[in-house]
């Protein structure tokens, strides 16, 4: 029976022994990363793949021994992470804490707020996350970020590109039931300049973002034999429902952005699947964060709307807004062994408003 252990260790040589199996070992380095491949005999304790030896080394087994320990199913251990838009008060922010708290190696979060991004680094366990400054919108600043990265670790299993920004606003100021002309005189009111910098932060940035990464994502690929059943490489794509729904209910340019990023994300799917790296999208519904403040009112303010009971099942069928556990639940799984068989999907993440509203979904 033949195994994989990868491990963050430098050191060669027989590093685990487990009871009852005698372990031979050979090894590969490759940027500081050891690969070791080894045999073990018929007899004694039966192991399950993705079985944890200790924090810094996990058996990838064969398809046919299945392990359904959650600790090994949804582990995330020794991951290397780049999340953009994860300063602040945000999603970003939201999955960087899931990550960091389950045992990733090193996160590196992007953002142009320098206070905002170390906010979100106080938040998590030390020595994990690592706050880059950078623009999305222009390809200098990622190519300096991909450099600081690849100073850092040998290569990247994840790229989360989430960041984004609402536009200018569909709805008529201090109209409920506006007549086409003042429909028509508030939307030719948007500068053109502000409804291209959505298109270019919520689509063309993530674009960009996935091009600076790409070879990091290779580099993990070169660590993982192709019979292995370890997840592959992956890059995620936070959406949002407006991609799905056809009111348009914040933006214009945040509906059409969005809608060609998840797009944008199905094409990325198939013209990199040879390549073995995966794409994959979560598509938000309401969640309570920088963004999204102005929708959270009153007492919502306050419980951030996750209280079941405090939206109408109209709006929201299981009555109560998204929160960081169901976000942090989603990138975990994306993340992991469980979720390594999707590619070219999308989550959505919104408790079932689209079911109730006229979306394309």
């Amino acid at each position: 029976m033949k195994l994989l252990l990868q491990c963050s260790t430098k050191q060669v040589g027989v590093i685990h022994r487990v009871p009852c199996l005698p372990i031979l070992v050979s090894a590969h380095e490759l940027g500081g990363v050891i690969l070791l491949l080894y045999s073990v005999s018929k007899g004694g304790v039966r192991l399950g793949r993705g079985h944890t030896v200790n924090d810094h080394q996990t058996l990838a087994m064969s398809p046919l021994e299945p392990n359904h320990v959650v600790s090994d199913l949804f582990s995330v251990k020794g991951l290397n992470v780049v999340i953009t838009g994860a300063g602040g008060r945000g999603l970003g922010a939201m999955m960087t804490r899931a990550l960091a708290q389950n045992g990733a190696n090193k996160i590196f979060i992007i953002g142009r707020r320098q206070a905002a991004l170390e906010e979100t680094v106080s938040t998590c366990p030390p020595g994990i996350v690592v706050p880059i400054q950078g623009d999305v919108t222009s390809k200098e600043s990622l190519s300096s970020c991909a450099e600081q990265i690849a100073s850092q670790v040998p290569y990247l299993d994840v790229v989360i590109a989430n960041s984004g920004i609402i536009g200018p606003p569909s709805k008529v100021p201090g109209k409920s039931d506006p007549t086409l002309e003042e429909m028509r005189d508030h939307w030719w009111s948007h500068e053109v300049d502000e409804f291209n910098q959505t298109m270019n932060v919520n689509t063309t940035g993530v674009f960009f973002t996935v091009m600076a990464f790409l070879p990091l994502l290779q580099k993990a690929n070169e660590l993982r034999p192709t019979s292995s059943f370890a997840a592959r490489p992956q890059i995620v794509c936070v959406t949002s429902i407006a991609a799905f729904m056809r009111t348009a209910p914040a933006s214009f340019a945040y509906s059409a952005s969005k809608a060609g990023a998840e797009h944008m994300v199905k094409n990325l799917a198939t013209k990199l699947t040879r390549f073995k790296i995966r794409c994959n999208c979560i598509a938000p519904g309401p969640f309570m964060s920088e963004m999204t403040e102005g929708q959270f009112t009153g007492k919502l303010s306050e419980t951030r709307g996750l209280q079941e009971g405090e939206w109408p099942i109209q709006e929201i069928p299981l009555e109560r807004a998204g929160g960081e556990e169901d976000i942090g639940g989603a990138i975990l799984y994306l993340c992991s062994r469980a979720g390594s068989f999707l590619s070219g999907n999308t989550i959505v993440l919104d408790g079932g408003r689209l079911s109730g509203l006229p979306s394309s979904y």
